[in-house]
């Protein structure tokens, strides 16, 4: 329910405010920067550092704005799940995201679909940076990666 009462405000303030980002080619070009893969090279998290979380291999995220999907390895783990993109706001449904089943040894995993799922909105940067937000605070970015 916290889901649907959260997607639902993010909803109306998209349809508000849906004439303030520019024209539909400017939205949609900014939105198609978004799409490739992508990995994790820095995390704001107290409790650890980002090598502590993930002492073998960094998370990626794949984004595919055209059909509205992400997907990538969670330190652990791949998972794939619907996400909605609308101008620069960027909801991961978590709830609906599906998971491989591995056991892992430390809490990477974990802290970072959490995170993952309470994102609100991106930019990518002057050096091609991905940053994601919860509401203002940058939370994750990412280093755009080939495929």
């Amino acid at each position: 329910m916290k889901y649907l009462y959260r997607f639902s405000i993010i909803f109306l303030f998209s349809f508000l405010f849906s004439g303030c980002y520019g024209t539909q080619e400017q939205v949609k070009k900014v939105q198609q920067s978004l799409a490739g893969n992508w990995e994790l090279i820095g995390l704001v998290y107290e409790k650890n550092t980002i090598d502590g979380l993930f002492p073998s291999k960094r998370p990626t995220v794949s984004f595919d704005i055209e059909n509205e999907t992400v997907s990538g390895f969670n330190g652990c783990n791949t998972f794939n799940g619907p996400i909605f993109s609308n101008r620069l706001s960027l909801t991961v449904f978590i709830k609906k995201v599906k998971s491989t089943k591995m056991a892992c040894g430390s809490d990477g995993e974990k802290v970072f679909m959490q995170l993952l799922g309470q994102i609100t909105s991106y930019r990518i940067d002057e050096q091609n940076e991905l940053e994601l937000f919860i509401k203002t605070q940058r939370i994750m970015s990412f280093k755009r990666v080939s495929n």
